[in-house]
């Protein structure tokens, strides 16, 4: 572990934003996974573009609502760390910073 990827893994934020794109259930956590409202995750996508990353368009068709390409990309990580907090459960507390 460690490095900057065990970094973004322990960080509720990212994990929240990385499953909401398609990521895999075992990164950051097991159980039930929750799934964002088509209102969050286009605010999210916003935000993302706004952060200077082309965020694709969500696809709510089943599936993973966006190609798994983009996890690794630079831009995209630091762009969905900045609007993480668009994805939180709702009722949840945000992580403390």
């Amino acid at each position: 572990g460690g490095g900057a990827a065990g970094r973004l893994a322990a960080n509720p934020k990212f994990a929240a934003a990385f499953r909401a794109c398609g990521g895999a259930a075992g990164f950051g956590g097991g159980g039930r996974r929750f799934q964002p409202s088509h209102t969050a995750i286009t605010k999210f996508v916003t935000c993302v573009r706004q952060h200077g990353f082309n965020m694709p368009n969500p696809k709510f068709s089943g599936g993973p609502v966006f190609p798994a390409s983009i996890r690794s990309n630079p831009k995209f990580v630091t762009a969905s760390q900045a609007c993480a907090s668009l994805l939180v459960r709702p009722g949840a507390s945000p992580p403390a910073a």
